[in-house]
C-alpha cells in the first residue's frame, strides 16, 4: 500500500451540532486541532513503515503537525496536552514519529 493508504484523501466527516456543548469548543486552538485530526486520521486500516495504523489514528511528527497548523511546537504540545487530559486523543511517541489516536 502507498502513502494514500494511511491518510484520508476523500470523503466527509459527519459532525453533530452538540459539538457546540463540548468543553473545548470555545478554545480556538483545541477546536482547530481536533477538527484537523478528524480530517487527517485514517478512516480505513493501513500500514506505515511496518506499523499498523488503525482507523482513528495517524502517524506524524510533532514538527509536521505543528507545521500543518502554522503553529510552533510549544503551542501544539500545550493544545495536545489539553485534549489528552480529557481523553479526546492519545499519543504514542517513538524516536521517529508520533501516533495520534482520537479517543
Amino acid at each position: 500500500m502507498g502513502a494514500d493508504s494511511f491518510c484520508m484523501a476523500e470523503g466527509y466527516v459527519k459532525m453533530y451540532r452538540s459539538v457546540l456543548d463540548w468543553e473545548w469548543y470555545s478554545d480556538e486552538a483545541a477546536t482547530r486541532l481536533f477538527i484537523h485530526l478528524l480530517l487527517t486520521v485514517n478512516y480505513l486500516p493501513g500500514r506505515f513503515r511496518g506499523e499498523e495504523v488503525q482507523p482513528g489514528s495517524t502517524i506524524t511528527s510533532l514538527d509536521n503537525l505543528a507545521g500543518e497548523l502554522g503553529w510552533n511546537r510549544s503551542k501544539l504540545r500545550r493544545t495536545l496536552d489539553k485534549l489528552k487530559a480529557t481523553g479526546e486523543v492519545t499519543t504514542k511517541t517513538t524516536n521517529h514519529w508520533t501516533t495520534v489516536t482520537l479517543g
